[in-house]
């Protein structure tokens, strides 16, 4: 069993079980390279990948609003990704792109 590391009392994060999780989990498209879906399965969905691979690929005027969550400034291996922290002006250049 993995070991639970305790979070800072600035962490923010919302904890829950899979189970109570469950719901999003069906409203999620897990994007792949081939990931070109139609605007009907966009609906009311959460879609998991790559702002900068998927947003050329969705029908322009699909969504009235975009919640983007960019890394943090940090050197950190997210999954088969990895960020490499930047300096201000390079950080502040990739989160306006």
């Amino acid at each position: 069993m993995p070991q639970i590391k305790e979070k800072s009392s600035r962490n923010k994060t919302i904890n829950f079980t899979e189970e109570e999780g469950s719901e999003y989990l069906k409203k999620c498209l897990f994007a792949d390279p081939s990931f070109l879906p139609s605007k009907e399965k966009l609906t009311d969905c959460i879609i998991c990948g790559d702002t900068f691979e998927l947003l050329p690929k969705l029908p322009e005027e699909t969504f009235p609003l975009i919640i983007a969550d960019p890394p943090y400034n940090l050197s950190k291996q997210y999954n088969s990704s990895k960020f490499a922290a930047k300096n201000h002006a390079e950080y502040k250049s990739y989160t306006k792109k």
